[in-house]
């Protein structure tokens, strides 16, 4: 039996289709995606986020490119970056490498429900090729809190950018999980 017990839900709707996203510069929401079949957002109510709240987000897919662009993966709360990998340089020409970003974010503290303090940290892995991945830290900097506003309901989401924008500069959500962890 575990010192304290916890529970584990899950917020966002389960994914049914890919979600593909083309032709940005982002952050781009990669659940909404910049065609017409988004998946459903995960929208943190008002006031949700409390102390000792820890989160779990997962996402994986695959991605595209001309050239070799760069490319960034991040998990965010509304327009606040909470954690993003240093930019990558993608293989030139990539055709449906695999990605896959894995964070914890826990929340620190609440002084108001305008300044809740989070801190997130994790991984993603990416293709150099269909059969090679590298693997690398988010943040891609020290860690640091950040600090979100949970005033008003906000979306908690996978985004990507790209330094080019192009039709065949591609991200695909295959799937994605957005988990709550809390002591009872």
């Amino acid at each position: 039996m575990p010192l304290r017990q916890t529970y584990c839900n899950v917020l966002n709707d389960p994914q049914l289709v890919a979600v593909t996203s083309d032709t940005f510069t982002g952050p781009q929401d990669l659940v909404q995606g910049t065609h017409s079949a988004g998946a459903q957002p995960c929208v943190i109510p008002v006031n949700y986020l409390k102390p000792g709240t820890v989160l779990r987000t997962e996402a994986f897919g695959s991605f595209s490119t001309t050239g070799t662009p760069t490319l960034v993966f991040g998990v965010y709360f509304g327009t606040t970056a909470l954690a993003v990998n240093v930019a990558l340089t993608t293989a030139s020409g990539a055709a449906t490498l695999p990605w896959r970003l894995r964070t914890t974010t826990h929340v620190r503290s609440t002084v108001s429900n305008t300044a809740v303090v989070t801190m997130t940290q994790g991984e993603l892995w990416y293709g150099t090729t269909l059969t090679a991945v590298t693997q690398i830290p988010i943040p891609g900097v020290a860690m640091a809190t950040v600090n979100v506003d949970n005033s008003s309901a906000q979306p908690w989401a996978v985004k990507a950018t790209y330094s080019a924008s192009n039709a065949s500069n591609i991200v695909v959500l295959h799937g994605w999980l957005v988990e709550e962890v809390t002591q009872i």
